[in-house]
């Protein structure tokens, strides 16, 4: 899987929510689960706009939920790694 191209804008908007835990309007932050989601919304979105041709499209969405399940199974340890930072 590329670390750079049709993903990246997901990626780093994946990345900051991550890191930052931003706050939603409800004065919550951001989950991970939340995170992931918008992650996985974000490169479909990116796959759907950037790629022509509706078979590349859909590989590209196919890589896109792979790499969706790699940060829901992998990303709990850097999540929880920094969990106690944003407690309240």
């Amino acid at each position: 899987i590329p670390r750079w191209g049709v993903f990246s804008l997901a990626s780093l908007v994946h990345d900051y929510c991550f890191g930052d835990r931003p706050y939603l309007s409800d004065g919550m932050r951001i989950s991970r689960q939340h995170t992931d989601v918008l992650y996985l919304a974000a490169m479909e979105a990116l796959a759907a706009e950037r790629v022509s041709g509706e078979r590349k499209a859909r590989s590209q969405v196919a890589i896109a939920n792979v790499m969706y399940r790699a940060v829901r199974w992998f990303g709990e340890w850097t999540w929880n790694k920094h969990d106690d930072e944003f407690r309240t």
